[in-house]
């Protein structure tokens, strides 16, 4: 924690899969049907039971879970069937927890999206480049706070860059 109004935090590992229709199939119907938490419309995230949906591209999704990627992939496999693609990208990302009342002005100094709250708010999703890096970003609740993934192999990087704006 650097300032009182700002903690940040790596997030433990999770279990996260990609996925995609196939063929044209409507996922995101059948996920109401089958899943604690269902798919939501681009540009958003849900959270539920331990299971967060993130879409920030038009069909494609990330789901992320607090069990084991064999528990993920089986409910997935339950839910989808042969409708969805879904691929094992659990450790493809490293993910970090950024809140507080100080967390809008810190990550605007090196994401170029208006996080105010007219612009983001709880449920808004994003992918973007934060200083030249690709990640995906979203926010949690009102406090705010948001939660961000990079790819594993610019995470240092991203971490640094956290270090010099201040956030960490």
């Amino acid at each position: 924690m650097v300032e009182r109004d700002l903690e940040a935090v790596v997030l433990p590992e999770l279990a996260m899969f990609a996925v995609a229709p196939r063929r044209g199939e409507a996922l995101r119907q059948r996920s109401q049907r089958a899943l604690p938490t269902p798919l939501p419309e681009c540009g958003r995230t849900l959270f539920t039971d331990g299971l967060r949906t993130v879409c920030v591209r038009p069909d494609q999704w990330l789901v992320l879970g607090e069990g084991t990627a064999e528990w993920l992939g089986a409910l997935l496999a339950e839910a989808f069937g042969d409708a969805a693609n879904m691929v094992d990208v659990s450790g493809a990302y490293v993910g970090m927890r950024v809140r507080g009342a100080g967390s809008r002005a810190a990550l605007g100094k090196f994401l170029p999206l208006d996080l105010h709250p007219r612009a983001m708010q709880a449920g808004h999703a994003a992918a973007t480049l934060a200083a030249h890096l690709p990640v995906l970003l979203w926010q949690a609740d009102d406090m705010p706070t948001y939660e961000l993934l990079c790819t594993r192999s610019y995470a240092a990087s991203f971490r640094r860059t956290m270090e010099l704006i201040g956030v960490f």
